[in-house]
């Protein structure tokens, strides 16, 4: 998914396709990379005044999803969102996340490190 947005009286959890806009829901409290739902798992990012944009980074496999609140707003289009919510991709690009669709088996290595994915198998 490309994007995650809150619709709906209780804020369901939509995903949006990144490649067909395609949407779906998902449950709000599980990482829709790798599905834990652990409390705590998922940390919400955002500029103070503009809490509605916002990215979702997981701390279990370090990998974020821009996600905007449409529960207040009429006008917005999901499939361009994300290209006004840029300053979080690099701020959580900054802070070690990977944007959901990237793959990351070519990540830098973190410090102590082998640079694979988690559960990568090293290739022969």
């Amino acid at each position: 998914p490309k994007l995650g947005v809150l619709r709906g009286e209780g804020g369901q959890r939509w995903l949006v396709c990144a490649l067909c806009d395609h949407t779906w829901r998902h449950q709000r409290t599980a990482c829709p990379f790798c599905g834990v739902d652990k409390p705590d798992n998922i940390t919400l990012r955002y500029v103070q005044g503009f809490e509605d944009e916002r990215a979702e980074a997981c701390a279990s496999c370090r990998r974020y999803i821009l996600a905007a609140d449409l529960r207040h707003r009429s006008s917005d289009v999901p499939s361009v969102l994300p290209l006004g919510m840029a300053h979080l991709d690099i701020l959580l690009q900054e802070k070690g996340f990977m944007p959901g669709g990237v793959d990351d088996t070519t990540r830098p290595a973190r410090p102590g490190g082998s640079g694979k994915a988690p559960g990568a198998k090293a290739s022969a």
